[in-house]
């Protein structure tokens, strides 16, 4: 079985040079993934995720692509089980 890493909100801010602000757009936006619930008051990103979205931009996919890869991102999480998204 594959482990998954996290990445906190704190290094992943720091990681993609956005504010708070652009990057909770760019969730809302469908252009980035949203975090998951790793415990009680503990929320993280999943770092292949967040791969895989960095590796597209770079790649200048539109904002649509982004939005598709994001979208299927998140069906694949637990096999599509709406609990394992947090927002």
């Amino acid at each position: 079985m594959k482990q998954i890493e996290f990445i906190r909100k704190k290094d992943l801010l720091r990681q993609l040079s956005y504010s708070n602000s652009t990057l909770y757009r760019r969730i809302k936006e469908g252009i980035f993934p949203p975090s998951v619930k790793i415990s009680t008051n503990v929320h993280a990103w999943i770092k292949e995720e967040v791969g895989t979205v960095l590796a597209k931009m770079g790649s200048g996919a539109t904002p649509q692509e982004l939005a598709r890869v994001v979208n299927d991102l998140v069906e694949n999480r637990c096999n599509g089980e709406e609990a394992c998204s947090d927002e």
